[in-house]
């Protein structure tokens, strides 16, 4: 089995690929990537049933026990990565999944097969 690399070039082609875009882009490039986010198994559950995105939700806790309140900032940093992975054209894979994992994993259900989007992508 062929051992996963981090490849510490993602942040800065993420970087360079968000100040190069225009506004225009860059918020196509973070719709793209909320609509991505959606499809990940968040703990607990809406905050309300009407809410159009996953996030506040209810019934999610730091490791110390305190309730995670809003849009947490893990959830915002994530977005902001997938983003810059669009624009830089950086392929959905093991490596660019990690990222969103180090950066928002604690917020996001132990991954079951059934959790995984069938066909979707973030380009």
């Amino acid at each position: 089995m062929k051992k996963l690399k981090w490849d510490h070039t993602l942040p800065a082609k993420v970087k360079a690929a968000m100040q190069k875009a225009s506004e225009e882009e860059l918020e196509t490039s973070l719709k793209q990537a909320t609509k991505f986010l959606e499809t990940l198994p968040w703990k607990g559950e809406k905050l309300s049933p009407l809410q159009a995105l996953a996030w506040p939700r209810k019934g999610v806790f730091r490791k110390d026990g305190t309730p995670v309140e809003g849009v947490p900032t893990e959830v915002k940093h994530a977005c902001y990565e997938v983003a810059g992975f669009i624009l830089a054209d950086i392929p959905m894979s093991a490596t660019s999944m990690a990222y969103v994992f180090y950066v928002a994993g604690d917020l996001i259900e132990d991954l079951r097969p059934e959790h995984i989007p069938k066909g979707v992508t973030w380009h």
